[in-house]
C-alpha cells in the first residue's frame, strides 16, 4: 500500500508545474521531481540530503538552513522566500518554499512534502511598483514644497503692497510694468497697460476657443469632468484669501463649455454644476498669454454683453491664461467681484503666480501618469 501511495505521489509530482520534493523526519531529501533537475542541471546523487546547499544564493543559505533545521525540529510548517541559481544562465531567481509534515496514526512525523514555487517575477513588479511609488512621493513632496514656497512669496506680496521683486531688485509693480512690458503707469494699472494685455494676442476669442491645438492640449490632460481635488481646491482658497475677493475659479476651456477644475465662492447651481456653456471672459483670456483685466465689466460695451454679467452678476473680472509648456493654453485661473474692482499691482503679480500654481500642479500630474504609463 505504501509502495503504490508513493508512486501515485510521485507521478503527480511530475504533472505539477512547480519544483517538488520529499524528506525524511530528520529533514534529509530524498527526492525531487524533474522540475528539479531542469532548473539545477544537478543529479539526484549531488542534492540528496544536504546537497541542495551549493544551488542556494549565499545572502540566503543560512537563513534556509535555520529555518529548515527549526520546521523539521518542531514539526511547524515550513516557509521561506530564497533565490535558486539556474543552471541554464547562472541567473538567481527567487523562489517560494514551503513543506508540510505527514503524521501516522501516532503523530509521529513520516515524511515532509515539499514545493519551491519560482515567484521571480512577482518579486520584480514589486520593487518596480516600489520604485514606482517612491519616485511619486518624492513628486508630491517636490510640488508641496514648492506650494508652501509659492504660498509663503504671496504672503509677503501682500504684506509689501504694491512692491515686487523682479530681475534681482525690489520695485513698485508701475515699474515691474515698465522693466517687463514697457508699460508706463503712474497711479495703479493705466488703460494703457489694460488694453496691452487684452491686445497682445490679435485672434479672435472665436478662433481662440476652436483652435484644434489648444483643444487636444484640453483634452490631454484628462482633467475634464474629473471630481473635486484638493491640490486645486488649496490653490482657489489661497487666491480668494490673498486677492480679497468673492470668488476665484480654475477654468478649462473646452470647445463649448467652461469645466470649472475647482471653485471657492460659486453659488448654487453653478457650485454643483461646475461648467458653463455659452460666452465667459475665459474666452477672451485665452486669446493670449497675458493677464486679462477689468476693473468694471459693464463700462466696456464688448464685456457689458458677457451673459455671466447679467446672470452671475460679475461686476469685475481678472483672468491669467493657463499656459502648459507645450505653449498651448488651456483654460484660466480667474477671480471675480460682484462690485467694480480697481485690481491693483499685487493682486495682477499674486493672481500670475497662481496660475503658475495651477499649471504646475497640472505638469505634475500628467508626469505622474506618464511615469506609470511607461512602467506597463
Amino acid at each position: 500500500m505504501m509502495q503504490q501511495n508513493d508512486v501515485h505521489y510521485r507521478t503527480l509530482a511530475e504533472a505539477i508545474p512547480q519544483i517538488v520534493w520529499t524528506a525524511n523526519p530528520d529533514g534529509w531529501l530524498d527526492f525531487y521531481n524533474q522540475r528539479w533537475f531542469d532548473y539545477t542541471g544537478l543529479t539526484l546523487e549531488q542534492t540528496e540530503g544536504w546537497g541542495w546547499e551549493p544551488v542556494l544564493h549565499p545572502d540566503d543559505l543560512q537563513q534556509c538552513i535555520r529555518q529548515w533545521t527549526q520546521a523539521f525540529s518542531t514539526g511547524e510548517p515550513y516557509e521561506m522566500e530564497y533565490r535558486f541559481k539556474r543552471a541554464a544562465d547562472g541567473e538567481y531567481r527567487w523562489h517560494l518554499g514551503r513543506a508540510l509534515p505527514v503524521r501516522d496514526a501516532d503523530g509521529a512525523i513520516v515524511k515532509w512534502f515539499g514545493t519551491c514555487t519560482d515567484i521571480h517575477d512577482q518579486k520584480e513588479a514589486a520593487e518596480v511598483l516600489r520604485q514606482s511609488r517612491d519616485a511619486l512621493e518624492a513628486l508630491v513632496v517636490a510640488r508641496t514644497a514648492a506650494l508652501a514656497e509659492s504660498e509663503a512669496k504671496l504672503v509677503t506680496l501682500c504684506a509689501w503692497s504694491n512692491t515686487v521683486r523682479y530681475d534681482g531688485e525690489w520695485m513698485t509693480f508701475s515699474r515691474y510694468l515698465e522693466s517687463r512690458f514697457g508699460l508706463m503707469t503712474t497711479h495703479g494699472i493705466s488703460p494703457n497697460a489694460i488694453a496691452k494685455f487684452e491686445a497682445e494676442d490679435q485672434v479672435s476669442a472665436a478662433d481662440a476657443l476652436t483652435d484644434p491645438k489648444r483643444l487636444a492640449a484640453v483634452r490631454a490632460i484628462g482633467l475634464l469632468d474629473t471630481l473635486p481635488m484638493a491640490g486645486f481646491d488649496r490653490i482657489t482658497r489661497l487666491g480668494a484669501r490673498v486677492l480679497n475677493v468673492p470668488a476665484t475659479f480654475i477654468s478649462l476651456v473646452d470647445d463649448h463649455r467652461d469645466f470649472y477644475l475647482s471653485h471657492c465662492g460659486f453659488g448654487e447651481p453653478l457650485a454643483s454644476e461646475r461648467q458653463l456653456a455659452g460666452q465667459t471672459f475665459c474666452h477672451f483670456t485665452i486669446q493670449g498669454e497675458l493677464p486679462l483685466i477689468i476693473p468694471d465689466t459693464r463700462a466696456d460695451p464688448v464685456y457689458a454683453k458677457v451673459p455671466t454679467v447679467e446672470s452671475l452678476g460679475v461686476a469685475a473680472y481678472l483672468g491669467v491664461p493657463l499656459v502648459l509648456l507645450s505653449g498651448e493654453v488651456i483654460g484660466a485661473f480667474c477671480a471675480i467681484d460682484f462690485a467694480p474692482h480697481a485690481w491693483n499691482e499685487a493682486q495682477v503679480l499674486a493672481a500670475t503666480d497662481l496660475a503658475s500654481l495651477v499649471v504646475s500642479e497640472i505638469e505634475l500630474r500628467q508626469a505622474a501618469f506618464d511615469f506609470q504609463r511607461d512602467l506597463r
